[in-house]
């Protein structure tokens, strides 16, 4: 069914060898500011590919604590109406107590996080980016009352040179 004029089939075989190259994959670690009011701070890990739903979760051990990358599709948690919150296979957070809390002073601060290592995941190279980031605490303004009460009184005046003596 065809037109060629003469087709030979050849059972010859060769072996080829087909490398993979190693892909990396990185996780990186960023830091959301925040304010004195707020309870916590947050930190959140990327991944530059996503952890596939049949792998094996990924955690990134930091400074502060680990963070939890679970698998694509992988219910993490529900919403405010009982929906399910799914992974995206790519981020993970954080959340610390915020270490100033709101008060009186004029004291902004910062928090410094960083990542120590990672493991997990499926990947040919998982590389940490161990760059430390800062998270800003601003400073609220806190207003102070001062309530101040007087007593009001007749003046008298009082001459020091007859009153001690040295007239």
């Amino acid at each position: 069914a065809s037109n060629y004029e003469q087709l030979t089939l050849v059972n010859d075989s060769k072996d080829e060898t087909v490398e993979d190259s190693i892909d990396t994959t990185t996780v990186s670690l960023s830091a959301t500011d925040t304010n004195e009011a707020s309870g916590t701070v947050l930190f959140t890990a990327t991944l530059t590919n996503e952890v596939r739903a049949e792998d094996p979760k990924v955690v990134v051990h930091t400074k502060l604590g680990d963070i939890t990358i679970e698998p694509k599709g992988t219910v993490i948690g529900k919403d405010a109406e009982g929906n399910d919150i799914v992974s995206d296979g790519i981020t993970g957070t954080l959340e610390v107590a915020n270490p100033n809390t709101e008060d009186v002073y004029n004291d902004a601060s910062t928090l410094y996080n960083s990542i120590t290592s990672v493991e997990g995941g499926n990947f040919e190279q998982l590389t940490p980016n161990t760059n430390t980031v800062t998270a800003d605490i601003a400073d609220t303004i806190t207003p102070i009352d001062v309530t101040v009460k007087a007593v009001a009184t007749a003046p008298k005046v009082i001459d020091v040179d007859t009153e001690f003596g040295e007239a």
